[in-house]
């Protein structure tokens, strides 16, 4: 098992208050996280996925 990543982490990491991060969870959006009882933690890969999903432009598709 690799390392998990707090809220305050990926917070920090999205340039986002933990309160934000917080909402997003309770909303359904945001990266995907674990809940073991209270403890809430995010893997960095399902952080990545997310972020990538979330991209817009660029230059993707263009040969």
């Amino acid at each position: 098992m690799g390392k998990y990543m707090t809220p305050a982490e990926v917070a920090e990491l999205l340039q986002v208050k933990p309160e934000a991060l917080k909402r997003m969870r309770a909303a359904g959006r945001g990266p995907a996280y674990v809940k073991d009882g209270r403890l809430i933690r995010y893997r960095p890969a399902a952080v990545n996925d997310w972020l990538r999903a979330c991209e817009r432009g660029g230059e993707h598709g263009r040969g």
